[in-house]
């Protein structure tokens, strides 16, 4: 049986959670420069977050734009693992290039994964993915503060965060459809009316077609 309107939450958690990863990544940033401050570490996020999202949007053509959302996320979470293992500055620069490369990634797939799975005149999921990023700062700041009164390192609790959330973030994707556009030019027709039934139930799938 399926559950079009969990399917449709789903999309919808997907979509913010994506947003706010990224700027806990520029938030794990933030909290890293006071204890290693090098031009390094302040261009390997940003650069690393241009070639994600140039890298991208090829990559989503290939491999479907679920897919790689998920890879993207993983990829985040194993950059974030990079500062937490006595690799000292090498392993944090590293982090920071891999990090920001998934938070681009996932930014240019997880737009294009909800928004062609949204549908006019229909309950439409969170696109505007871009509008979460200062949640995902401000709420990592807060957490890194909470840490320090509590004499845990800044750098050690905003990775760890960016390295859960990260997970969250690929395991909910996991759950989600891929793109019913995506199916159509490079699988079936099938497969893509059959994610539209995940979305918008049997009756109202074979009118998504039309797009």
């Amino acid at each position: 049986m399926h559950n079009p309107a969990g399917t449709r939450a789903r999309v919808r958690l997907g979509a913010t959670l994506a947003g706010i990863l990224p700027g806990t990544v520029y938030g794990a940033l933030a909290a890293t420069l006071p204890e290693v401050a090098h031009l390094a570490l302040l261009v390997s996020v940003p650069a690393g977050a241009l070639f994600g999202t140039l890298l991208a949007v090829g990559l989503a053509h290939v491999f479907g734009r679920r897919t790689l959302s998920v890879l993207s996320g993983l990829l985040v979470c194993a950059g974030a693992v990079c500062p937490l293992v006595p690799l000292a500055f090498l392993g944090v620069v590293l982090g920071g290039a891999l990090a920001g490369t998934g938070a681009g990634m996932i930014c240019v797939t997880t737009s294009l994964l909800s928004g062609e799975l949204s549908a006019t005149n229909r309950e439409t999921p969170a696109t505007d993915i871009t509008s979460y990023f200062p949640l995902g700062v401000g709420a990592l700041l807060v957490i890194v503060v909470v840490g320090d009164a509590l004499a845990v390192p800044p750098a050690t609790t905003a990775w760890s965060v960016v390295a859960a959330l990260s997970v969250v973030v690929s395991a909910v994707h996991l759950t989600m459809p891929e793109s019913p556009a995506w199916l159509a030019c490079h699988r079936s027709i099938e497969d893509a009316h059959a994610c539209l039934v995940r979305m918008y139930g049997t009756l109202e799938a074979g009118l998504e077609l039309d797009w």
